[in-house]
């Protein structure tokens, strides 16, 4: 694993050293490669964990933990919750 901020100082030191004609070295560049894939898996991750949750009918009176900016009580779109407790009974 890579540290993310290690990586973009490497990043821009390496970056400063092509501006000036200098090459950086080859474990520097294979860091930073590393680390912009490991970034991409990990958004890559964090967007399939998003998109393949399942959804619930809100049972938003019983909610407690949304702010309810969007909610359908209040003239809302939102109709749904990703937290089973908050599931309107049946679900």
């Amino acid at each position: 694993m890579t540290d993310r901020k290690t990586a973009a100082e490497l990043k821009a030191n390496a970056d400063n050293l092509w501006e000036l004609g200098f090459s950086p070295t080859i474990s520097d560049l294979r860091y930073i490669k590393l680390a912009e894939f490991e970034n991409a898996e990990e958004e890559f991750e964090t967007f399939r964990k998003a998109h393949t949750a399942a959804l619930y009918e809100c049972d938003a009176e019983n909610n407690t933990e949304c702010k309810k900016t969007a909610c359908y009580l209040y003239g809302g779109e939102c109709r749904h919750t990703l937290d089973k407790k908050f599931a309107k009974k049946g679900e």
